[in-house]
């Protein structure tokens, strides 16, 4: 070939302009046919008559073959490269490597044809916008008007090959042959192209809307209106995700469904052109779209393709993901109706290489239609929902979680007329949920929480059902954020499995209860103990080792924040901190909970604490006939939200009786009156204590403050031996009660010569309790396996039990035959395992009952061979 020398006559391409247009514009402004133009760029080989303008040139040029059109028309090889489709390979087109041509199967590719707008080329002297050929040009946005596809007169589609050769371009008019002439000379149809009639459209039309939105995606490389201003897509996803609605638009919707989604002038335009017959034969005069799936591939009319892309910015031009979702729904709801599967697992089928923005929109969209639980796992009504993602073990959130829910949380978020419980222990498993692919029964299992997955799903139903449940749900999402994203002071999960048997012992219980004016009681004593063990472990005071299974200690566990004072609270939280030191815990502490400004601006079913009258809670709560109910009741509140704030701040305690008399003492007798009455009359106590009229220990309390050293108690001496007292107390292991009927002397008196000689003395409550004593020494004869669990006297009950339950397939199943509620039987078996040191059931999942754990089966085999007894 030869070489290529600069034109005579310059002309630039106009901006946005396609390759062939400006070869065409070139050879009409030489006035030469475009063989000899391509010939003289040397582009063509003049021996070769049947070659022509490749189809090639629009898609991709060779560097080659730019360099020497640079070279001919001192247009630089970039500008050359970017008047071909390549300019927007990999994000509007893909460009086959193999063939050079766009793909049709991706990105709504168009090989070839050009839509056009009859206002630019008549504006411009019949130049053809690179754009126009893309799948996604259907509207003119200078103009106002919808893209023409066809010629006017002959009705064929333009520029389906390439311009030909042999004849000289005339901008603006029709190339295509005149039907049933052939050859090189063969008449051109010749039309004026810019006297095509389409839609025009006002400047605030929806689809000129999207059109623009399109554009500027595809220039940009990135789409940020819409749901991405807040996560800009690449174009080429923010392109699959808008092809994906289409197709699923095109092919599923009715006209009567999509009629309200697209303006009326632009749907009847898509309904008339979708009337008019299409010829299929080889000299089809108008672009016909595919039938079966339309949308699949680019389509072929421009009102089809503004339709399709109109109904999908329907959705994507939302403010955000959750308005997207509702525009969004009624298409999952239509699908539904007819029979489809549509769920948050078959929505990854509409289209691939779609956003994460899309799939929030789908899985807004199907909220209302999914479980609660599924709300929570796929965070559905947030306003980024995402697929759940798998967590194995125990998780960071599920350390930062008591299985009990805080109280200041739970007053907030439990319904009124829900059992608080259930509630409490329901909502800290729901949480495990929240953006995971947690069973219910798994997140239940990692809080060793005593509710059941069924359990937790009836109170999520409840919940649901409430109108609040929007504020209830975001709250739980909050949360869920909150402890993934911070440093929880508390390591729950370590707290669960700590041995709390040695939780405030009685040196230490029995002087808060002196300063605090309340009498030790051993009842009270395993109340206050199980309350600190629910504070400082965060399960339920039923679980403490201290628990006695009955409504008269639910009942005092309940009241006891009524007992609490300012001093007595922190006597029992210096307590829970020495506690937590001996186990090796020194930077936490004792109780904690989230911020409660998470639940700011959130409606919610529980009452707020802090709307409550301290002052007058505490003058109701120090009346002693007044009930925690009734106080409730009086200020307007929940009990759940009057316990709370009596825990977090204690009533003080009211003068006692005693506090009274001692003042009464007081003012009869000044220090010397008293020092002379006790020192040199040597009158006793009791007989001051009648002059005074107060009792013997009021004046007792008296002299010390008075600084006058009492005289020693006469005792009498009743002979205790200490030999005889270790043996049946400590070997023998009766009580004091019965050895002081034994001896005729008082229990406190053997107590104090059990001290003086060394003795030990064992603790107040149950286990001092003769039933339990003699269960224990029963226990001694047990196999060493089960002694743990025999150390009350319901120990072999329980064992019983267990075996009992063995034998059923659920533990619901196992309940009613034995004529339990299920929730106690949980209960002890819990204590057993917890006892034993391991798990003994494994609990009924769908398709396999429930059965013995290894341990299990060696604890009930160790039962059967020696349970006392008959047989049961």
């Amino acid at each position: 070939m030869s070489q290529v020398r600069t034109l005579p006559i310059h002309v630039p391409p106009h901006p946005g302009e396609a390759l062939d247009s400006w070869l065409e514009a070139l050879a009409n402004r030489l006035n030469t046919h475009l063989a000899d133009l391509l010939i003289a760029l040397d582009l063509l080989d003049p021996d070769d008559d049947r070659v022509g303008m490749s189809p090639r040139w629009t898609a991709r040029l060779h560097r080659r073959d730019r360099e020497r059109l640079a070279a001919a028309t001192t247009i630089s090889p970039d500008r050359i490269a970017a008047m071909t489709l390549v300019r927007y390979h990999n994000i509007a087109v893909q460009i086959d490597s193999s063939t050079g041509l766009v793909d049709r199967h991706h990105l709504w590719g168009r090989p070839r044809d050009s839509r056009f707008c009859p206002d630019c080329l008549a504006e411009s002297g019949g130049r053809w916008q690179l754009t126009w050929r893309l799948g996604w040009s259907f509207a003119c946005p200078a103009h106002r008007r919808l893209l023409a596809d066809a010629c006017p007169e002959c009705g064929r589609a333009q520029r389906r090959t390439p311009h030909p050769v042999h004849v000289t371009p005339h901008a603006g008019r029709c190339a295509g042959p005149i039907p049933g002439n052939t050859g090189l000379a063969e008449q051109r149809c010749g039309a004026d192209l810019t006297t095509a009639s389409t839609l025009q459209i006002p400047a605030d039309h929806p689809a000129l809307i999207a059109q623009q939105h399109l554009l500027k995606a595809i220039d940009a490389g990135t789409a940020d209106f819409g749901v991405y201003r807040e996560q800009a897509a690449p174009t080429p996803a923010f392109l699959s995700d808008v092809r994906t609605l289409a197709i699923r638009m095109l092919t599923h919707a009715t006209d009567d469904e999509l009629a309200p989604i697209v303006p009326a002038d632009l749907f009847a335009a898509y309904l008339a052109r979708r009337a008019t017959p299409a010829r299929r034969s080889r000299t089809a005069l108008r672009p016909v779209d595919p039938v079966d799936r339309p949308g699949f591939m680019a389509p072929g009319l421009a009102v089809t393709a503004a339709v399709a892309v109109t109904a999908a910015h329907s959705v994507l031009g939302a403010a955000d993901i959750p308005t997207a979702g509702e525009a969004l729904r009624w298409l999952v709801k239509s699908n539904r109706r007819r029979g489809q599967a549509v769920s948050a697992t078959t929505i990854r089928s509409w289209g691939s290489g779609t956003t994460p923005t899309l799939t929030g929109i789908q899985l807004s969209a199907l909220d209302p239609l999914l479980k609660p639980s599924d709300q929570l796992r796929y965070r559905s009504r947030t306003p980024t929902p995402r697929v759940p993602v798998y967590h194995s073990g125990v998780t960071r959130r599920a350390r930062g979680t008591p299985t009990l829910l805080w109280s200041a949380w739970f007053v907030r978020l439990a319904l009124p007329s829900g059992h608080a419980n259930y509630f409490r222990l329901a909502l800290p498993c729901a949480i495990q949920l929240i953006g995971t692919r947690l069973g219910l029964s798994t997140s239940v299992r990692q809080l060793d929480s005593q509710v059941s997955a069924p359990g937790v799903s009836r109170i999520l139903q409840q919940l649901e059902n409430d109108p609040r449940w929007h504020g209830i749900y975001t709250a739980l999402v909050r949360l869920a954020d909150y402890l993934d994203t911070s440093d929880v002071p508390i390591n729950y999960e370590r707290r669960r499995t700590m041995d709390y048997h040695l939780l405030l012992p009685d040196e230490e219980w029995e002087p808060l209860c002196h300063a605090a004016g309340i009498r030790p009681g051993s009842r009270r004593a395993a109340v206050a103990r199980s309350v600190l063990f629910e504070r400082i472990s965060g399960l339920p005071s039923s679980r403490a080792p201290f628990a006695i299974d009955d409504n008269d200690f639910r009942g005092r566990a309940g009241a006891f924040c009524s007992l609490l004072t300012p001093e007595l609270a922190a006597g029992l939280d210096a307590a829970a901190k020495r506690f937590l030191s001996s186990q090796g815990i020194h930077a936490e502490p004792v109780t904690w909970h989230p911020p409660l400004s998470l639940l700011s601006r959130l409606e919610l079913p529980g009452k707020d604490p802090s709307g409550v009258d301290v002052a007058s809670l505490h003058h109701l709560v120090r009346q002693n006939e007044t009930s925690l109910e009734d106080v409730a009741g009086q200020l307007g509140t929940t009990i759940d939200a009057v316990r709370h704030v009596l825990t977090e701040t204690p009533a003080p305690q009211t003068a006692q009786p005693e506090l009274s008399a001692l003042n009464a003492a007081r003012a009869c007798l000044d220090r010397d009156e008293l020092f002379d009455l006790y020192q040199n009359l040597r009158l006793s106590l009791r007989e001051i204590a009648e002059r005074v009229g107060v009792s013997r220990q009021t004046i007792s309390r008296l002299a010390v403050e008075y600084d006058i050293t009492l005289r020693p108690a006469a005792r009498p001496n009743l002979g205790i031996d200490p030999h005889w007292l270790y043996e049946q107390y400590v070997v023998e292991r009766r009580t004091l009660p019965d050895l002081a009927r034994e001896s005729g002397a008082s229990a406190s008196t053997l107590a104090r010569w059990a001290r003086t000689h060394g003795i030990p003395i064992r603790g107040r409550g149950g286990p001092s309790h003769h039933t339990n004593l003699r269960a224990i020494a029963t226990a001694a004869t047990a196999p060493a396996l089960l002694r743990p669990a025999l150390v009350d006297a319901h120990g072999w009950e329980r064992l019983r039990r267990l075996a009992v339950a063995s034998a059923y397939p659920t533990i619901t199943a196992a309940a009613a035959a034995m004529g339990l509620k299920q929730a106690p039987l949980i209960t002890q078996i819990h204590r057993l395992e917890h006892a034993l040191g391991g798990q003994l059931l494994e609990r009924a999942e769908r398709g396999r009952p429930m059965r013995l754990t290894p341990l299990g089966r060696k604890v009930v085999a160790a039962y059967r061979h020696s349970r006392p007894g008959p047989p049961n």
